[in-house]
């Protein structure tokens, strides 16, 4: 049994890895104003992207990169990738919270309905990743 918890909290890690790379793929493209990534958007989604407030950018930057810290060091079976994922999922809680409350436009003003349940469902991997990760790690894998 435990040879097959090991093989999971792998597949674990490596799912988070690639899924806050992805992530972190998007806030660079956002970062660097990536031209292609861009044009995916309207004029006025461009704008309320680029001009995200510092807290919402904040969350955004912690919840992907902690969250990528979070799927190496399990990859790697180092101490500490269920915290960084915890991290990640709060801010990524977070963030859908901001961008859906306190940001002038929101989210929904902004990008619609299907802005927002991409947002809740990025945030709901997140925290589904840190849980499996938890629980692998409470039966000692």
């Amino acid at each position: 049994m435990r040879n097959t918890g090991g093989k999971v909290w792998g597949l674990t890690g490596w799912i988070a890895l690639v899924f806050y790379l992805a992530g972190c793929a998007e806030y660079l493209m956002m970062r660097f104003s990536f031209a292609p990534y861009l044009r995916l958007m309207t004029e006025d989604q461009q704008a309320w992207l680029l001009n995200l407030p510092a807290p919402a950018a904040g969350l955004w930057a912690l919840s992907v990169w902690v969250g990528l810290l979070g799927g190496l060091l399990m990859v790697l079976r180092v101490e500490g990738g269920v915290i960084a994922l915890a991290v990640a999922a709060v801010a990524a809680v977070l963030l859908v919270l901001h961008v859906s409350m306190l940001t002038d436009p929101t989210l929904v003003e902004i990008g619609g309905q299907v802005a927002l349940r991409l947002m809740i469902v990025v945030a709901a991997v997140a925290v589904v990743l840190w849980l499996l990760a938890r629980t692998l790690k409470r039966r000692g894998w």
